[in-house]
């Protein structure tokens, strides 16, 4: 007998680490399992998982931006909290061809003054004031901070402080009173945490946090309520422009379309890096007016650099010319 049963459960903890990635285990239901609304959107921020094995986040209403790899690869991206779709919550949603960008890879985990923590961003030498509340929620390693002021370039008082660091948005935090979630600098209270669990959140994922020091990280914003989950105004409308109308499937019917057969390029879209007219307008990356000037790398500042675009097109960043590479 106990032959039979030990494979059994090692298969079983086989099945769980495998899925613990996106359903998880350990007691807690998954999202899909726990989850009893007729849920068509989520608030901004949320993770979510389509039906192809896309990762998204909930973005303005009515759009979901993809997140990139490279999103996917840094750190902070935490594929436990994320919540399954379901194909009427994929058509409520228009995907705008934009990816998701949380946080820009430069910006790195350092202490300053006495210890204290600071994110800073070499490139264009600024800084965000953080503490420890702040780097667990971005899932940062504080061991592994580098200590500013060890060499001339990373002197803190030459970084221009920007404010402090805001806390990403999807993250769950429960105070004596309320269970928020994280949205745009916003606390939304859900109406009870019932709610929070019907509509697919991880609620073991929640950080702790004392009412009183909610003011430190953002404001209290409007309250999650069961209607936040269900509506979904147009969603007929939007399936069929996706479905006749709009061939590249970026929300714009093909009348209105620049380009109806690439994604990337729509009236309604925002102009992003990428050397491609998104907007429509005439104009490739007219947006960003510092591209082709000299800058200064991070990694060798001695060294003439080029301001490029980022690698998700949301900003620039300073790349090393390869002309002047040694």
């Amino acid at each position: 007998m106990k032959w039979f049963i030990l494979p059994a459960c090692f298969v079983c903890a086989l099945a769980c680490v495998a899925s613990f990635a996106i359903l998880g285990c350990a007691g807690e239901p998954s999202p899909e399992e726990a989850r009893t609304l007729d849920v068509r959107t989520h608030p901004y921020g949320t993770l979510l998982l389509d039906t192809a094995g896309h990762y998204w986040v909930a973005s303005t209403w009515p759009t979901r931006e993809e997140v990139s790899d490279a999103e996917r690869a840094s750190a902070w991206f935490d594929p436990t909290r994320v919540i399954l779709m379901t194909r009427r919550e994929e058509g409520c949603y228009r995907a705008d061809g934009s990816f998701w960008h949380e946080r820009d890879v430069a910006w790195r985990l350092a202490r300053g003054d006495a210890g204290a923590f600071v994110y800073v961003r070499e490139d264009l030498h600024e800084s965000r004031s953080a503490d420890l509340f702040v780097v667990r929620a971005w899932h940062d390693d504080p061991s592994r901070a580098m200590v500013m002021g060890t060499t001339p370039s990373l002197a803190l008082t030459s970084y221009h402080d920007i404010g402090s660091m805001p806390l990403p948005s999807g993250t769950l935090v429960r105070s004596e009173a309320h269970l928020y979630f994280v949205s745009n600098g916003q606390f939304r209270p859900f109406a009870n945490e019932e709610l929070a669990r019907r509509a697919g959140y991880r609620l073991d994922l929640a950080l702790p946090l004392a009412e009183a020091d909610l003011p430190r990280y953002g404001h209290v914003g409007e309250p999650l309520l069961e209607e936040s989950f269900t509506q979904c105004p147009a969603a007929e409308e939007f399936t069929y422009h996706l479905s006749i109308h709009d061939e590249d499937g970026d929300g714009s019917p093909r009348e209105e379309d620049c380009d109806d057969h690439n994604s990337l390029r729509a009236p309604t879209l925002t102009e992003r890096c990428d050397g491609i007219d998104n907007d429509c307008d005439g104009q490739a990356d007219e947006d960003f007016p510092t591209l082709g000037n000299t800058c200064q790398p991070p990694r060798h500042p001695d060294q003439p650099g080029i301001v490029d675009c980022s690698d998700d097109g949301r900003t620039t960043t300073c790349r090393e010319d390869n002309d002047n590479e040694i």
